[in-house]
């Protein structure tokens, strides 16, 4: 193989890139929008929309109670959360309207999902079923999704939008911002598929001259 003589264009064996980790796997908005309309019932739809709005973690989400939930000022206290921290979910209006038809069929008690057992919350095998079924009920039962792919997509989408890291951050509750920084990799994956604004300029002269 003859030498590279132009250092612009030679590429070192020495140090070859290290792969990527694994980064988390993320639903597009259609894919969320699929498994709330093929949700089958308000009570799992209820559940599937409070995951993605909040990025409520599996747990979280089991030990919500009537009483933290704050429709007034938009949010859900959580009295407890991981490392038995108190913090605050962020819930959206089409959430709450949800929450307020699913209350109005089930009428929990204390607990905003109760389990079979009265005075028990809702088990995380439950949640994960409940889950599951919507994405097989949407043709995504293959996609290898799970209940934490809806924080995933949670965060990935805020970053989307707009929302700085700092932000998202305290939303997800993470302890360090390094964490959080996920994020940006999946970021740096979807930039990949965007075309260079010069390249484009060339690309409509192309166009044009043909």
């Amino acid at each position: 193989m003859p030498k590279c003589t132009d250092a612009i264009f030679c590429v070192s064996t020495k140090n070859p890139p290290r792969a990527d980790k694994r980064l988390p796997k993320v639903m597009t908005a259609e894919q969320v929008k699929s498994i709330i309309t093929h949700s089958g019932s308000i009570k799992r739809r209820a559940m599937i929309e409070l995951l993605y709005s909040t990025g409520a973690r599996l747990a979280e989400a089991a030990s919500i109670r009537i009483k933290d939930i704050d429709s007034k000022h938009g949010c859900i206290r959580l009295l407890t959360g991981k490392g038995n921290k108190g913090r605050v979910l962020l819930l959206s209006n089409q959430c709450l309207e949800t929450l307020r038809e699913y209350y109005k069929k089930y009428r929990p008690q204390e607990w905003l999902f109760e389990g079979q057992k009265k005075g028990e919350p809702l088990s995380h095998r439950s949640i994960q079923t409940m889950v599951s079924i919507a994405f097989k009920r949407a043709g995504l039962g293959t996609m290898g999704f799970s209940v934490h792919t809806l924080r995933h997509s949670f965060a990935t989408h805020l970053l989307d939008n707009g929302a700085d890291l700092h932000t998202i951050k305290e939303l997800l509750g993470h302890s360090q911002l390094s964490t959080t920084m996920v994020y940006l990799h999946l970021m740096d994956k979807k930039r990949q598929g965007i075309q260079s604004p010069l390249d484009a300029l060339y690309t409509s002269e192309k166009k044009a001259e043909a």
